[in-house]
């Protein structure tokens, strides 16, 4: 229901509104369409500090390009006086609407180590 000038106007559950002298039928636009998605589509890789606050390692569409891309990252984001203090990374996902939902513990990600070259004599 909404008012227009003095006139009250009422929505029915066809899609018409209507006053006292008379009715408008509202019409969709067939352009218009509405895009849901059935699982969540934002992943993130989080370190997890013993001694500071988190910190953003990956973020991503899907949990598989997130896993395969924060170890990269794990070492160009952070130093080896950082790395030493990781307790964890962890695996999260966004649940809900885009401006009201929040991040959401999935598991925890195994911490990347850096594999040393050995080089033969």
């Amino acid at each position: 229901m909404g008012h227009a000038g003095n006139v009250t106007w009422h929505l029915t559950q066809g899609g018409n509104l209507f006053h006292g002298a008379g009715h408008l039928k509202l019409k969709e636009d067939p352009d218009m369409f509405y895009q849901t998605e059935a699982k969540p589509q934002c992943w993130r890789a989080v370190a997890v500090f013993d001694d500071r606050p988190e910190q953003l390692l990956y973020l991503n569409r899907s949990s598989t390009q997130v896993r395969a891309g924060f170890r990269d990252s794990f070492f160009e984001l952070l130093d080896d006086e950082e790395r030493e203090h990781v307790k964890s990374v962890s695996l999260q996902r966004w649940q809900g609407a885009p401006d009201s939902g929040r991040w959401v513990h999935q598991s925890n990600l195994a911490l990347p180590v850096l594999e040393k070259l050995v080089q033969s004599a």
